[in-house]
């Protein structure tokens, strides 16, 4: 079909685009009103990306700030935790995936990826909590069972298969053991970084 695309951009970033099929840029009212459009659209992009890197940048300080050991009051961890969506009072595993491609530069597909693997984990009929940590992600799944490790195990193989495409390099990714308590955290993070 014949289209008509308008990027819409946040921040001097493309974040998604306007789509107008058998449409032509026509004259000065309608490339007005096509404008408008644009605007009004950006602005709605803009709040979700300015969301989607609140709540990121949020995750992964609660993140860093439970595996370094920073915290010392567990009941503020929980309810920070509980309203940023991550049930740390379950067990949860951890799921560590790293791009070594992307070491020194922005990874503009942060978002990208996020959704793939929400994606993905819904396609298993699994729950996750993805957490970016700089070069990567992490994941928290949560764990039921003894012998989820082989669905765990299919479902990281999936991941690396879906990531490879979003960003250049192929991705590695680690499974960790089970965290029960905050204390779980530190030693899973340590030993998942020091195999990556």
């Amino acid at each position: 079909l014949p289209a008509l695309i308008e990027p819409l951009s946040v921040d001097a970033e493309v974040v998604g685009a306007l789509v107008l099929f058998d449409a032509a840029p026509g004259d000065d009212l309608g490339r007005l009103m096509l404008d408008s459009a644009k605007f009004a659209l950006s602005v709605q992009m803009m709040r979700s990306v300015i969301q989607f890197r609140f709540e990121t940048r949020t995750r992964t300080e609660l993140f860093f700030e439970i595996v370094e050991r920073r915290w010392r009051d567990p009941d503020d961890i929980a309810r920070r935790a509980r309203h940023l969506g991550l049930p740390l009072s379950r067990a949860l595993r951890m799921l560590v995936v790293d791009f070594p491609e992307a070491a020194d530069k922005e990874r503009d597909g942060l978002q990208d990826a996020h959704q793939s693997i929400q994606r993905l984990a819904r396609q298993q009929g699994m729950t996750c909590h993805v957490i970016a940590i700089g070069t990567g992600l992490v994941c928290l799944l949560p764990s039921q069972t003894t012998d989820d490790r082989d669905r765990l195990d299919r479902f990281a193989q999936r991941l690396v298969e879906t990531l490879r495409y979003a960003f250049r390099g192929e991705p590695i990714a680690v499974i960790g053991g089970v965290c029960h308590a905050l204390e779980d955290y530190s030693g899973e993070w340590e030993r998942a970084w020091r195999m990556l």
